[in-house]
């Protein structure tokens, strides 16, 4: 059984589809990095498992953790599972950290509820600020005395210092230099060695993050699985038409901009088709499911007979 496993889901805001029937499931120590372009739903479907939607949210489907699904927890058993079992690292710094309280305190009050002593907490967390090249004095100072990046980072130590099975991330690299994302990178391996159970779940728009951690990568466009394959294939030979745009993109692969059109506002056949080069008659017409390849599956009416 799959640590996490998302079945069907969708969510929709007054009406307007975000994600649609969205399979996925994440092994215990695997790392899966769910990427795309913004507006496509990746945090959707973390603040979907973190119970973070707003009101009037209209959601369907299952995501079941360990066997339980987390969509149909209550508000005190679904809190049981943040920070001891299950952790996040958010891409909103500010919004984040209590601006009134140390950021140690912020960090280590997880250990300090389940009665880790405060000078072993903070030992701990002490450690991978300095993994993160983030100096100690860091832990008795408020968020605001911060800058953007450094809360980040710290946001990434808060996360990891529980050993939780479970790390939802979100965009963990935002406002961060080359040399530290390499440090973050280097940080999650040792996570992941020294907790060989845990699994990260990672939303990113930065593809070089994602070669670097992932096992498996997930493509997301207008709300949908578009692909999901072995992290080697995937950089190697993309499935998807808007996978190979996506990495087309990038400045040593040619950046060569990518032309979206319409996505969510195609009433029939594959959302990407207005945009894609490889379309034909059937992707106007009917919205492929998702196909099975040799290293994973895919969305696209080109590895699939469209008469079935």
């Amino acid at each position: 059984m799959p640590l996490l496993e998302v079945q069907g889901l969708s969510v929709a805001f007054q009406h307007e589809e975000v994600l649609r029937e969205v399979d996925l499931n994440l092994e215990a120590g695997e790392t899966v990095a769910l990427i795309g372009e913004s507006g496509g739903g990746k945090s959707v479907l973390i603040e979907t498992l973190l119970h973070l939607l707003p009101p009037r949210s209209q959601v369907k489907g299952r995501a079941f953790f360990r066997g339980e699904d987390l969509l149909a927890l209550s508000s005190h058993a679904h809190r049981a599972l943040l920070g001891q079992h299950i952790a996040w690292i958010p891409q909103a710094t500010t919004e984040a950290l209590h601006p009134m309280l140390l950021v140690g305190f912020q960090l280590a009050e997880p250990l300090l509820l389940r009665g880790v002593p405060r000078r072993e907490a903070y030992a701990r967390l002490a450690k991978l600020f300095a993994a993160l090249d983030l100096p100690l004095e860091t832990l008795h100072r408020y968020p605001h005395q911060l800058s953007g990046g450094m809360r980040q980072r710290a946001l990434v130590a808060g996360a990891l210092l529980t050993g939780a099975g479970l790390v939802l991330a979100d965009e963990p690299t935002k406002g961060i230099d080359a040399l530290r994302k390499r440090q973050v990178v280097t940080l999650f391996q040792k996570a992941q060695e020294l907790n060989p159970e845990m699994a990260l779940l990672l939303v990113t728009h930065d593809l070089p993050l994602a070669q670097a951690l992932a096992d498996r990568v997930a493509v997301l466009f207008a709300g949908r699985v578009v692909e999901v394959s072995r992290a080697q294939s995937f950089f190697q030979a993309p499935a998807h038409p808007y996978a190979k745009a996506l990495l087309e993109a990038l400045p040593e692969r040619g950046l060569k901009p990518l032309q979206l059109g319409l996505g969510r506002e195609v009433e029939k056949g594959c959302p990407f088709a207005p945009s894609c080069p490889e379309n034909f008659s059937p992707c106007r017409e009917r919205e492929p499911p998702l196909l099975p390849l040799p290293q994973g599956s895919v969305r696209c009416w080109r590895y699939g007979d469209p008469s079935l």
